[in-house]
């Protein structure tokens, strides 16, 4: 029995989604974030921070079919919209959407880096001691991958943007599929 190749990117995606999940909430709760939120807002900003890393791991979790009307005439994944209040529908693109707020969410965290704190972050607020740049390999990984969702999900990408023209278009209509 063998696994074609849809199968195989299905599963590679899923393993990067489940991967960037995972790595943001350890990057919520990291003492090196505390110390870099020493200077950005303090516990305020640290809980924004860590919201937003909450929202990209629910959108990257949510199966990409759920609660979802697949066109079957289309090879794009696009799903069929109803219109703006169409809950069901949109839900479909969650996992591009979170993509896109992960390379977001992780490009504010590297340019952060690069821009005000350093790539040596203290392991805690108060530490002497730096992390060796581990920290920012670690963002940097996250970006590569979130990168890597967005490619290998880049037809429902495509799809999710005709969907958001089409329904601005004619709101009361369901979208046609992306021949």
């Amino acid at each position: 029995m063998t696994v074609n190749q849809s199968s195989r990117t299905a599963g590679l995606t899923w393993l990067l989604q489940i991967a960037i999940a995972a790595s943001f909430f350890k990057l919520a709760f990291a003492p090196q974030s505390q110390a870099i939120f020493t200077s950005f807002g303090g516990q305020t900003g640290a809980t924004a921070s860590a919201l937003a890393e909450l929202m990209v791991a629910a959108l990257l979790l949510i199966p990409a079919g759920f609660l979802t009307r697949i066109d079957p005439s289309c090879s794009c994944s696009a799903r069929e919209i109803r219109g703006w209040g169409d809950v069901g529908g949109w839900i479909g693109y969650a996992n591009v959407v979170g993509a896109v707020l992960a390379l977001g969410v992780i490009g504010g965290a590297i340019a952060t880096h690069l821009l005000a704190v350093g790539i040596n972050i203290p392991l805690g607020p108060d530490s002497a001691t730096t992390d060796g740049g581990s920290f920012f390999a670690l963002e940097m990984i996250i970006a590569v991958m979130a990168g890597a969702v967005f490619f290998l999900r880049r037809r429902e990408a495509n799809a999710f943007v005709h969907a958001l023209v089409h329904v601005a278009k004619s709101p009361s209509k369901a979208v046609p599929a992306v021949s």
